[in-house]
């Protein structure tokens, strides 16, 4: 599926996590889409705050921030 194609609020945290990683929305939806295929293997539900523990690194390192910013949207939607 295209990043494009998701749902609105996928999006919005997608690329709120982006803003802080420093990355495009579209980056982080890669590396999204790569866990959720992980998730396949092991039949289990992709979930937000997993995808952040497990890509915390590749994200920029700082989970906490990422987590904040994932709640802003969760709050502001």
């Amino acid at each position: 599926m295209n990043f494009a194609n998701t749902a609105r609020g996928f999006q919005a945290k997608i690329n709120a996590i982006a803003a802080v990683a420093g990355k495009t929305g579209e980056q982080v939806y890669e590396l999204w889409r790569k866990y959720d295929r992980q998730c396949s293997l092991y039949d289990q539900s992709p979930v937000m705050s997993e995808f952040i523990q497990w890509y915390a690194n590749e994200l920029g390192g700082d989970a906490s921030a990422l987590w904040y910013a994932v709640d802003a949207v969760e709050f502001t939607a």
